[in-house]
């Protein structure tokens, strides 16, 4: 007992109110009056209470009754003393032997050790949270961590109930409840060993994600969802509404799960925002989650074929292309491929339908290997957004853009009546001058035509030429003229060169976009037969002799000094035209014409000389253009024929009709076979000189131009020696001579017919006229008190510049 004094006499004796708790005072018989007793055990202030009939004064403790006691501090009043027993070990039972000073007979009771036989286990997926064992007939009592007060536990207790306590989780201690002793006889019971119990707190809310285009959600088992209503203000009402367990992992249709936010049938009827909530179950360890709710929105409802601005059109015998001009708008479009078998049975499954994005308003194409004969095609408007976005949205209702039957191809083009194509090597083109051919198609399908080669009528190919091809509804026709092809042969560059494709009939290989062939016979498709071309020459150097004196003229580019009447300046220039065909009529020149101005034609007979013929004929009868025509047999040992033509440009240079001067300009010869020569002989008019700044102007009064300055001279020593008058000339500009070359003057320049000149300085290509003052203060306003008129500024090859720079006279005022 001693290893207990210096506990005992530390706690002292604690007076505990044990409130909620009923003190018991028990009264001992008259035999038992020199005994002390106890009349209250406090398990849960750890203290006993002794009474005492005599008048004691001193409390004697031992734990054996015999020889060692221990005086209790503290002194009885009214009858009764506390005593501490905090001290006293729980592990096992403990005699407790007592006596007074007065009460000298030994009295003893025994407190029973600590219950350690209770056992608690959370149960957080059961109905009832806890599993309590080992509690015999005793009462079970649990409080939460952190606080003093134990509640009594009761197995009606639910999870429900202790809700509150899972959102962060807690921990629960569990005992069995003391019960109070009332003497020595009855000395109750401890309280039982705490049993700590851990509520582990909710895990986050489960991730759900909706696919908006299968319209799924994938769930595992784990889950519970329930579906909930939502008020007109948007809140979600989920009281009173059960959970439902998921019952096996896999994805779970809207259809089945939420379906009123679906549209059903083939009508697009109503539906309406659902909101599903979503939790992880709780397991035997684990807490159930937090919830997670998700507001799925209704159900779009199918677009229009006016709306989406979709169609589809068949390109080939196996090709048809989509086209949903609404898919460039405001909405992403979506298609799909539902088969012939699926379609039939009536099958749709959303989870398993392929659903193509359309990017934009361009045409998408199928082949009949991805979309067969009988397929289904489908558009919707897709999904948009991520669930969350401001502008989320489930896809659209479908629209069958496709009839009952599904997809039927049509049969290949085919070319029907054949189209004769001919014309000359190199005029088939769409430069100026040139002519492009047309042919037509009629297809079952919108498409083009992308090539055209040529055979020879043996089967070889022999070459291709370009092409362009468009194609339009045929408003009129349907089945196999729904469709009109229109295709122009822009350019037979291809051909133009090939001896193989010259002369002969050819046959047409038609390829279209869509892939397909047509191969051309004499009754359909396309011929193309090309004729020689004619061609503009010069004599070769080593004919040189048999061209006589003119054989320098011979050029298919003629610089003509405009207007010049200088007899070193050419006035006419000559070429060769070697005629594609030998036929006289075709070997013929129809016409020349340049800048809009037609040539006068002399043909002339030449004999056995070119140029005393042409002289001759040109002296008797002149004209624009003389022409003499040559049978002979070519290189080849083949009849040919051409031309000498020579054009005589002063002739015709000066015509109204002729505009453009100081640019090369291109000669238009039509030829007797209906060929014409464009782009083969060109003139350039060349102008001998131009005011530089033009145009330019100016004005003076009649008169008012100072004619001389007189000047005073002086020696060194400041004496007049005389003076010197000069002529004062005010106006002075300058004009750009074509070459610095070219040999010329300026003979005068005049205005309204009189000669305004002072001087003219050329050097190299530059030309500086200086006015006279003197003659331009003779120049007179007229009657009407101004005259405007041109500078006209000669050359002294007859060349004029009669515009660009103008003078106007004022008249001199007069004094009244």
């Amino acid at each position: 007992m001693k290893r207990k004094k210096t506990l005992l006499l530390g706690a002292a004796v604690l007076l505990i109110a044990a409130a909620s708790l009923v003190s018991v005072k028990l009264f001992v018989s008259a035999s038992d009056t020199n005994k002390l007793d106890v009349s209250l055990i406090n398990y849960e202030n750890s203290t006993i209470t002794f009474s005492s009939k005599q008048k004691d004064s001193v409390l004697y403790i031992s734990s054996n009754g015999k020889s060692a006691w221990e005086e209790v501090p503290g002194t009885f009043s009214g009858g009764t003393l506390d005593l501490d027993i905090s001290w006293i070990s729980t592990a096992k039972s403990y005699k407790l032997y007592f006596k007074g000073d007065v009460s000298s007979s030994v009295n003893m009771v025994t407190l029973p050790k600590q219950s350690t036989s209770l056992k608690v286990k959370y149960l957080p997926a059961s109905d009832k949270p806890f599993s309590v064992t080992g509690a015999g007939n005793r009462i079970v009592q649990y409080r939460k961590d952190g606080t003093d007060e134990w509640s009594l536990y009761s197995d009606a207790l639910s999870n429900e109930d202790i809700s509150y306590l899972k959102g962060n989780g807690a921990t629960l201690y569990f005992r069995l409840m003391p019960v109070i002793g009332t003497g020595v006889n009855a000395a109750g019971e401890r309280p039982g060993k705490e049993v700590a119990v851990k509520i582990t707190a909710k895990k986050d809310a489960p991730s759900v994600n909706v696919n908006g285009s299968g319209f799924y959600m994938a769930l595992t088992s784990k889950m519970s969802y329930r579906v909930c209503s939502i008020d007109a203000k948007g809140n979600v009402l989920s009281d009173n509404i059960p959970w439902v367990k998921v019952s096996a992992s896999k994805n779970y249709m809207l259809k089945d799960i939420a379906p009123a936010c679906m549209l059903s049938g083939t009508a697009n009827v109503t539906s309406e925002n659902v909101a599903i909530q979503f939790k992880t179950n709780a397991t035997s360890s684990a807490q159930e989650s937090r919830v997670t709710t998700l507001i799925i929105p209704a159900q779009r409802i199918a677009p229009t074929l006016e709306e989406s601005g979709a169609s589809l059109s068949y390109t080939s015998s196996t090709t048809c292309e989509l086209t949903v001009k609404g898919a460039g708008g405001k909405y992403p479009y979506e298609y799909a491929i539902i088969d012939s078998d699926d379609y039939n049975a009536g099958i749709f499954d959303y989870e398993d339908i392929t659903w193509t994005k359309i990017e934009n308003n361009k045409a998408v194409s199928f082949n009949n290997k991805k979309a067969p004969s009988g397929s289904h095609i489908y558009i919707r408007k897709a999904a948009e957004g991520n669930y969350g976005d401001e502008n989320y949205a489930i896809a659209s209702k479908e629209l069958e853009i496709t009839d009952h039957a599904g997809l039927s191809y049509p049969g290949q083009i085919s070319a029907g009546s054949v189209t004769n194509i001919s014309g000359y090597a190199g005029s088939i083109n769409t430069g100026d001058y040139g002519i492009s051919k047309e042919f037509t198609l009629y297809s079952y399908t919108k498409t083009t035509v992308t090539g055209l080669t040529f055979k020879d009528v043996y089967g070889n190919e022999v070459g291709s030429v370009a092409v362009t091809s468009s194609a339009s509804k045929n408003k009129s026709g349907s089945g196999n003229k729904a469709y009109i092809i229109t295709t122009k042969i822009t350019s037979t560059e291809g051909l133009d060169n090939n001896t193989a494709a010259l002369g002969n009939k050819l046959y047409g290989t038609i390829t279209l976009a869509n892939g397909e062939k047509i191969e051309s016979t004499d009754t359909t498709g396309i011929t193309l037969t090309l004729y020689k071309a004619s061609k503009v020459s010069n004599p070769l150097a080593k004919d040189k002799s048999l061209y006589g004196k003119y054989f320098e003229h011979y050029k298919t580019s003629f610089d003509r000094v405009y207007l010049s009447n200088e007899k070193d300046d050419d006035a006419f220039f000559k070429f060769l035209i070697e005629f594609g065909s030998d036929d006289v009529n075709a070997g013929k020149v129809s016409s020349i014409s340049y800048d809009g101005y037609v040539l006068s034609l002399k043909e002339y007979k030449a004999g056995s000389s070119f140029d005393s013929a042409e002289e001759s004929a040109y002296e008797a009868n002149p004209a624009d253009a003389m022409i003499a025509y040559e049978d002979y047999v070519n290189d080849e040992g083949d009849n040919a024929r051409r031309a000498y033509v020579t054009i005589h440009a002063n002739r015709f240079e000066g015509s109204d009709a002729i505009t453009k001067i100081g640019e090369k300009v291109p000669f238009i010869i039509k030829l007797g076979s209906g060929e014409t020569l464009y782009n083969k002989v060109y003139m350039n008019l060349v102008k001998t000189a131009i005011i530089e700044d033009a145009p330019m102007a100016w004005t003076m009064t009649e008169g008012e131009l100072t004619e001389s300055a007189t000047k005073t001279n002086y020696d060194d020593k400041g004496n007049k020696t005389g003076t010197d008058t000069s002529v004062v000339n005010d106006i002075v500009f300058t004009l750009k001579k074509m070459n610095s070359t070219y040999n010329v003057a300026v003979s005068d320049v005049t205005w309204n017919g009189k000669s305004i000149l002072y001087s003219a300085q050329v050097a190299g290509d530059e030309i500086v006229i200086v006015l006279s003052n003197a003659k331009l203060n003779t120049l007179s306003s007229g009657t009407g008190g101004s005259q405007t008129a041109n500078v006209v500024i000669v050359f002294s090859n007859g060349y004029k510049i009669d515009a660009g720079c103008k003078l106007t006279i004022l008249k001199k005022a007069v004094k009244d």
